[in-house]
């Protein structure tokens, strides 16, 4: 006899089978009913949270009507926390599938034995459901609500529909959600959270109006040890839970949402964030609170005590040259000062006065010119649409003066010369590849006061041109956001919320040009004639400076650079009104090196040049130091290019007075200097008209009479046999210092120089 096997394990699996397919069946059926309310939901904003390169807070915003509504995702709440919020709510989420029978049971039982609801069988994603489509408290509702629960449920799955529910609860004080309401009652970050403080804020949704610290502390502590009477910390020691309950009740205050950085924030992260913040609500900026912290505290102390003098208000940015991260913004003093606190003075366009040299100089490098090369610091004027006569700050001039010099201590006259040569539109093309927007638009305003800073930029465009020299040539382009999943230093990723030109790593200008113009802007030595000893940048490391003022004195700069940080300073006033006394730019200078100060390490140094050799020449003319050179320095030129050797200095007399081109025969005339004119040489005599320039206008007064307004002319000339000018046809005869002056006259002129009987030199200007 064949015996079979039994037939109850093959029902028990039929049955099983049976249940299983009716499961699927039943989660197919809820998932595939339409739940537009969640879809509602779901696409909710939530507040977007900045925060800077490591973590911390600057900003959260709302999301209307003053609510904030953070978005917590578990990962970034203490691990604890949310298993807290289950002890109180639903302590077996885990077990069911969005309405626990057990506790429907319960709370059945409990109404029917004392005649009225003792407590509720809502889960979290009951609550979650009442959310997204609140109802009246009917039975009905209630058992839609739970159909509402198994749909939501079946739809997001339990990690998720956890997560909405932390980042949804309303808790009254215009916050939403654990992350919220941490901040609006304890005025922390949620990861800041003791266990008692999240008690009281997993107690607080079930009537935050009634339940108010500030309002019933003792009925919150008593609802507290209720809602958590199960709990094992309050079965072990019911009086110690309650006391740090309390403690935790007592110490709750309004908090307050961060606000730093607020100009940076608004003008920088918020025009981006939708592509920032990828698929979360949280934006990682570049910035570095200690730094956004230092420059703010330079900034304000050196403004201190300088309100009479105008200097009312101030901005200030720190970049780093390797990435183009903007590391700190501070667009005013005060953003809550309603006299312009909210306008941004790094955006904001004045004129930089001489911070634009730098830039002028290194095109001047790649145009032919040597760091050695003698500029002309005497008076001249220069035509155009209006005679120009540049002035040094201090009403002096040097006579020649090298290059390095001229700009390392901001020589003005030397930099419009240079300027005049090279060109005004080719020099505010090279503003604009630099990065200079601002100039574009201004090109038909701009003379040859362009050199000393008459187009209007902002700090921003300043501070990230000047990166330039830190980089071989090769334009910064800033960023003010990390990709999400970036970490801040790696350098992956494509960096997000960009300003100015795009990246495109082309250099504008040669390595040799950039180094060169690093090396003379952190050469202490070249800057004595114009500083003196320069006490603002007496520091114990290498950084390259630049300071300006505006022609007006209504703006006053400073920029400064190590290797790893760039920072830039304005000061001034939004109302546009002249700076009084004599402070300048050292005060901001100063608030630079603060910065740097913090955080450059004592001894280092800016990266050595590389693209050139150095030569040993004479320090007045800049040629090749022979031994009748009375001084030499050593100076740093391209491969295959040198300056001639010095004809300055007799080699065979050393110590015999220098011998000047003819072009300082007026400033050697003008005080008690030692030197002479060098002798003529062969070709010709060797004359010019030095002023006016050619194309020169010039505009009467009408409020004094024509003949007390006449024009000076300048000649240059080696020997003034024959030499004689003629006036619109009018032969006139120069001092012996080659000086003379004209009528003025309305109309267009030519003044012609002659040199024995030969027309020499020629230009023509016009008076109006």
């Amino acid at each position: 006899m064949t015996r079979g096997f039994p037939r109850w394990p093959r029902a028990l699996a039929g049955a099983s089978t049976a249940v299983a397919a009716a499961a699927l069946l039943a989660r197919a059926a809820l998932v595939a009913t339409p739940y537009p309310e969640l879809d509602a939901f779901l696409a909710r904003p939530y507040s977007l949270r900045v925060v800077d390169r490591a973590g911390r807070e600057l900003y959260v915003g709302t999301v209307g009507d003053g609510v904030r509504r953070q978005y917590a995702a578990l990962g970034e709440l203490p691990p604890w926390l949310p298993g807290l919020f289950l002890e109180a709510e639903d302590s077996r989420f885990y077990l069911h599938p969005g309405v626990d029978p057990v506790a429907v049971i319960r709370s059945a039982l409990q109404a029917a034995a004392s005649g009225k609801a003792v407590s509720g069988a809502s889960t979290v994603s009951m609550q979650l459901a009442r959310l997204a489509r609140p109802r009246d408290r009917s039975l009905r509702s209630k058992a839609l609500e739970a159909l509402d629960a198994m749909r939501l449920e079946a739809r997001i799955g339990k990690r998720r529909a956890l997560e909405l529910y932390l980042s949804s609860i309303p808790y009254g004080r215009g916050a939403e959600g654990v992350a919220s309401a941490a901040r609006a009652y304890f005025g922390k970050d949620a990861a800041q959270l003791d266990a008692y403080e999240a008690a009281v804020l997993a107690t607080l949704p079930r009537s935050p109006g009634r339940l108010d610290p500030a309002e019933d502390p003792d009925g919150l502590v008593e609802a507290v040890a209720r809602g958590f009477g199960r709990s094992r910390a309050r079965r072990d020691d019911p009086e110690a839970f309650d006391a740090l309950v309390r403690a935790a009740v007592a110490g709750s205050r309004a908090g307050s949402y961060p606000s730093v950085a607020p100009h940076f924030v608004r003008d920088v992260v918020l025009p981006v964030a939708d592509e920032a913040r990828g698929d979360g609500w949280t934006v990682r900026a570049t910035l570095d609170l200690e730094l956004q912290g230092r420059l703010e505290r330079a900034v304000a102390y050196e403004l201190e005590g300088l309100d009479d003098a105008r200097l009312r208000n101030g901005a200030g940015v720190v970049l780093d040259p390797r990435n183009g991260d903007i590391l700190a913004w501070s667009g005013s003093v005060d953003f809550d000062d309603p006299a312009g606190g909210q306008l941004d003075g790094v955006l904001a366009r004045n004129q930089p006065g001489s911070c634009l040299k730098p830039f002028l100089y290194a095109l001047a490098l790649d145009s032919g010119f040597k760091p050695s090369d003698p500029l002309p610091d005497v008076p001249m004027d220069f035509g155009g649409e209006r005679v120009y006569v540049p002035l040094n700050f201090n009403n002096k001039y040097n006579g020649p003066v090298r290059l390095r010099v001229a700009l390392a201590s901001s020589l003005n006259v030397p930099a419009v010369y240079t300027l005049n040569r090279l060109g005004v539109q080719r020099f505010a093309d090279f503003l604009v590849s630099l990065g200079f927007e601002s100039v574009a638009g201004q090109r038909d305003h701009l003379g040859v006061g362009l050199a000393l800073g008459n187009a209007e930029v902002s700090l921003r465009e300043l501070a990230t041109a000047f990166a330039v020299f830190l980089r071989d040539g090769v334009p910064l382009v800033v960023r003010g956001t990390l990709p999400a999943g970036v970490a801040p230093d790696d350098g992956g990723g494509e960096p997000s919320g960009r300003l100015g030109r795009s990246a495109a790593g082309e250099p504008v200008m040669s390595p040799y040009a950039a180094e060169t113009i690093r090396s003379i802007l952190s050469d202490p030595a070249s800057r004595f004639l114009g500083f003196g000893e320069g006490p603002a940048f007496d520091v114990g490391y290498q950084a390259m400076f630049k300071t300006g003022t505006a022609n007006q004195y209504q703006h006053v700069w400073a920029l400064g650079a190590t290797a790893d940080l760039v920072v830039g300073v304005w000061m001034g006033n939004f109302e546009g009104f002249t700076v009084i006394g004599s402070s300048g730019s050292s005060v901001p200078a100063r608030a630079v090196v603060g910065v740097l100060d913090a955080a450059t390490e004592p001894g280092s140094a800016l990266p050595a040049p590389s693209h050139g050799r150095e030569e040993r020449i004479c320090s007045l003319s800049g040629g090749l130091a022979g031994p009748g050179c009375p001084g030499a320095v050593y100076e740093w030129f391209r491969d295959g290019e040198a300056p001639a050797p010095c004809d300055w200095h007799d080699p065979e007399h050393p110590g015999a007075e220098p011998r000047y081109p003819p072009e300082y025969r007026a400033w050697l005339d003008g005080g008690l200097r030692v030197g002479r004119l060098q002798d003529g040489r062969s070709g010709g005599i060797g004359a010019a008209i030095l002023k006016p320039r050619d194309g020169a206008s010039f505009w009467l007064d009408p409020s004094r009479p024509p003949e007390d307004q006449r024009i000076p002319v300048e000649l240059l000339f080696r020997s003034a046999d024959g030499l004689y000018v003629e006036y619109d046809g009018r032969v006139m005869l120069p001092d012996p210092a080659g000086r003379l002056s004209l009528p003025a006259e309305s109309g267009e002129h030519v003044l012609t120089l002659y040199g024995d009987g030969a027309a020499v030199d020629s230009i023509r200007f016009t008076v109006d």
